[in-house]
């Protein structure tokens, strides 16, 4: 396809200068970045990921019906809930450099 259409050319990069966001996968992680500096960018999945983890241990039973498991599945539902805001808000968020020109 790059050869048809070819990409419409941008500005000069410059090295000393943020100017880029995330994918759109990691957009609900940004917000975590500019609260929590950049070490929230590793310990914020570690979270999730541990959560994953750690689910099915929580939810055993011999019932697998969904009204049984009332509670799993309430927690279930409101967990996804936040990334559609906390991604929203990082989509409308201006870029702001987060590393310091010295250190450059």
């Amino acid at each position: 396809m790059r050869l048809i259409w070819v990409p419409a050319p941008g500005s000069v990069p410059n090295p000393k200068v943020e100017t880029t966001k995330p994918p759109r996968m990691f957009l609900p992680l940004y917000p975590f970045n500019d609260w929590f500096t950049v070490k929230a960018l590793l310990w914020v999945p570690v979270i999730i990921l541990a959560g994953l983890i750690v689910l099915p241990f929580v939810d055993r039973g011999k019932h697998m019906s969904s009204r049984t498991r009332v509670v799993v599945v309430v927690i279930g539902l409101r967990l996804p809930s936040p990334c559609s805001p906390l991604g929203i808000k990082a989509q409308l968020s201006p870029v702001e450099p987060h590393m310091l020109e010295s250190v450059m």
